[in-house]
Parts: C-alpha cells; sequence; structure tokens
C-alpha cells in the first residue's frame, strides 16, 4: 500500500475514532509530501480538524508506571513518554486501536534525513554545532532508552528495540507537540499540517480535544499552513535535526550558548548560569535564523555576554536588584563591562570557527565515502550556514562600539 493510500485509509478510521476534519483533506503536495487542503472557502476561526484527545498518543495518558518518570532527573521527558506509548502500540501489531494511523506515517526509510539517523552522522558533521546537537539527541535517548528498560524488567516485561526507539523517537520529534494538560503528544491528523513560518492556521488546545483553527481566510484548494517552531522564522539547526530539511537557498544559521563564555577559573560560574537559566532577555542560547537576524540575534547574546563578563561587585549589583536591574531589562552594565562582554563574544564565535575549519578534512572525506549523496548535501549546507552565521556574527562585534553605551542606557535587545 502506497504512503497516499494508508492516509486516505487513516482518514476513514480518524473519523470512526470521533474526529472530524470536514473543511480540509489530505492531499499530496510537490516537493512537501502529504500535506492538508482546504476542501471549501475557510474562515478565519473555523475549526480545520479536531482531534479527540483518546485518539492523542499523550504522555499524560500512560501508565502508571510510566508517568511516574516523566520529569525526573534520571528519568523520562514527556517526549520520552511519548515515545514509549508509540513503542507499546507497534509491538501490539493488528492488536493496536492505532493500526491504521501508523500504516500511514512515514517509515524509517522516509526519515532518514533526520542526522539522529545518520550512520555517518557523526563524520559528515564532525566540528559543526548541527553534529554537536546529533550527539546530543542520540544521548539522550539513549539515557531514556535505558531508564524505560530498566522500568520495564522490574516488571517482567521485555526490553525495547533500540531500532523501534529510534523510529519512535524521531516520530515524536518531528510529528509531537507541547499540548496542555497532555505533556507532550503525538496527535492524529493534525500531525500532517506542513509548517510555514507565516502559518494560515494554529493548533489550539482545550480539555477534551486538540484542533487545527484558520488563522485567516483560506481559499479552497490552497495548502493550510502552521507553525512548528511557535512563530517567527524556523532556525536551520532545528529545522534539519527534528525534520530532516533545510531551505532551498543557504541562509546564516547557527546558535550561541553565552555558558560558553564562562572562563573554567570563574569562581561566580554557578551564580552566573543561574541567572542565565533564570530567564532573562538573551541570556543563555541565542538562535540565529537567517541572514536579516543577525543584528537581532547579537544584540540579544549580548545581554548573556555582559553576564559572563561581570565583575564580582557587578555580579552582586545585578543579583541583588533581581529582575529589576539594568542588566535584565537589556541596559548595559557600564563601558568596561561593555567592552569585556564585546571581546568575550569575539573570543567564543572565534574559537567556534576554528573549531569548524579544523574538522573540514575530516567531513569531506566522509562526503566522499557516504552512501547517500543526500546526506552529504545536507551536511555540507548546514555547515555552510553556520559558518556563514559565526562569520557575520564576529563582524557585527568587532563592528561594534561599546563606549558610551552605558551612559545612553538605552535597551540592547531587540533592535538592528
Amino acid at each position: 500500500m502506497s504512503r497516499v493510500d494508508a492516509v486516505a485509509r487513516m482518514e476513514e478510521w480518524f473519523v470512526e475514532v470521533g474526529g472530524s476534519h470536514e473543511l480540509v483533506a489530505a492531499a499530496e503536495i510537490l516537493n512537501e509530501g502529504i500535506g492538508l487542503v482546504a476542501t471549501r472557502d475557510v474562515r478565519a476561526g473555523e475549526v480545520l480538524v479536531r482531534t479527540p484527545r483518546h485518539v492523542c498518543l499523550a504522555a499524560a495518558d500512560g501508565p502508571a508506571w510510566l508517568r511516574q518518570t516523566v520529569g525526573s532527573a534520571a528519568g523520562l521527558t514527556a517526549a520520552g513518554a511519548v515515545a514509549c506509548r508509540v513503542c507499546d502500540e507497534l509491538a501490539l501489531g493488528e492488536g493496536s486501536a492505532f493500526v491504521p494511523f501508523f500504516a500511514s506515517l512515514p517509515t524509517m526509510e522516509d526519515l532518514s534525513d533526520v542526522p539522529a539517523l545518520w550512520p555517518d552522522g557523526a563524520e559528515l558533521l564532525a566540528g559543526s554545532q548541527s553534529g554537536r546537537s546529533r550527539r546530543e539527541i542520540l544521548d539522550r535517548w539513549q539515557v531514556e532508552f535505558d531508564e524505560a528498560n530498566a522500568r520495564r524488567a522490574t516488571r517482567g516485561e521485555p526490553p525495547y528495540d533500540w531500532t523501534v526507539w529510534c523510529l519512535a523517537q524521531t516520530l515524536v520529534m518531528s510529528r509531537g507537540y507541547n499540548v496542555p494538560r497532555f505533556d507532550y503528544a503525538v496527535v492524529p491528523f493534525v500531525d500532517l499540517v506542513n509548517h510555514a513560518d507565516r502559518p494560515s492556521a494554529e493548533v489550539d488546545f482545550c480539555d477534551d480535544a486538540v484542533r487545527l483553527v484558520a488563522r485567516r481566510d483560506v481559499s479552497r484548494g490552497e495548502q493550510v499552513y502552521a507553525t512548528y517552531s511557535g512563530g517567527g522564522t524556523m532556525d536551520g539547526l532545528k529545522m534539519l535535526q527534528a525534520f530532516g530539511w533545510l531551505p532551498d537557498e543557504v541562509v546564516a544559521a547557527c546558535s550561541v550558548d553565552c555558558v560558553e563564555a564562562l572562563r573554567t577559573r570563574d569562581a561566580y560560574a554557578d551564580a552566573k548560569i543561574a541567572l542565565m537559566d533564570a530567564g532573562a532577555p538573551g541570556a543563555g542560547r541565542v538562535v540565529v535564523a537567517g541572514d536579516d537576524d543577525v543584528p537581532r540575534a547579537a544584540r540579544a547574546a549580548l545581554v548573556g555576554f555582559r553576564l559572563a563578563a561581570m565583575t564580582e561587585d557587578e555580579l552582586a549589583a545585578t543579583a541583588d536588584a533581581a529582575d529589576a536591574s539594568p542588566w535584565y531589562l537589556g541596559y548595559p552594565v557600564s563601558d568596561a563591562n561593555e567592552r569585556r562582554a564585546r571581546d568575550s563574544a569575539i573570543g567564543l564565535l572565534k574559537r567556534k570557527l576554528q573549531a569548524l575549519d579544523a574538522e573540514e578534512p575530516r567531513r569531506r572525506r566522509a562526503a566522499v565515502v557516504s552512501a547517500s549523496r543526500r546526506r552529504a548535501d545536507l551536511a555540507a549546507a548546514t555547515v555552510l550556514g553556520e559558518r556563514r552565521a559565526l562569520r557575520a556574527l564576529v563582524d557585527w562585534f568587532v563592528a561594534y562600539n561599546p563606549s558610551g553605551a552605558a551612559a545612553a542606557s538605552s535597551p540592547s535587545y531587540g533592535t538592528s
């Protein structure tokens, strides 16, 4: 059975179990796979899809032994709990109530562009942020795999298979939603909607269902889009890691973790990290999501670099003022701090570029022998985008003049 036929059967099943999608239908879209198309003219605010709660594979609805691990230090994330539910349903085979749904999902081969599934990913992405993100994802999957199987062993249940586990995690990563009161869930039929940075629909949550609602008027035959990024432009790192695709043209894309700017001998590193984790605007990790996004991202990152560059007295004053401090509000701390922050940013960004360039020969060798030209091309594109973003950030910070910044007393993030 082709995937198109399997999706058609899933549509029938979806209605049989209480779902509704009268205003949209699944269709094969050129270069986009399966998507949702309006069956008539739709007005903003109309409900396009309604998936009842009992049809969702939600972390909150898992068995007690599974729910007890969610959120624990050594336990499962909510996404990991959903992966367990997927594995359990797959193990039931024809006995699962979700057979038509699972038959409509992408196969491991369909998902093979996702870096976590690349057998040669460590080599193709060596030295890059995409490579480090891939490793972090696999490490998290391994921890959750071991935790889930340890729990299953105490119940006398057979262990999960690693290959099936990776398939389940990839499906959850690429198709799951953070759902209030569900913790996290794979939502049948809603999961067919494709992504756009400027979506025509949005996912809406209520106690008994997840809905796809039109944000604007949609014409009959028009494809309906939602956003996978929570609003705004999706960054290239998430695009590749979660979905296995990149824009047709190379764009600047990288992330900057300001924690990396902390010196190894900084006696106040823990206190600074705690402030970053407290959620001040721009502190911590900043993402560049395109060439036009570099100025905004640089100014946002500057907030974190200011914290990393604080002296003992500056840190004490900031901690005492908490969320009313100039730093928290995005203002310069002092001209001296601003200079240190700029220099810290330039140093970190240049080190990232050096690490990227040092592994270039290794990546080239891997690309030559790779069994997949598609993987090699994706790897090369993400590295180009990362290098482009890092160089643009370096140029921005080199050109930035910190003199008089504190006296100017103006917010220093969110503008170009």
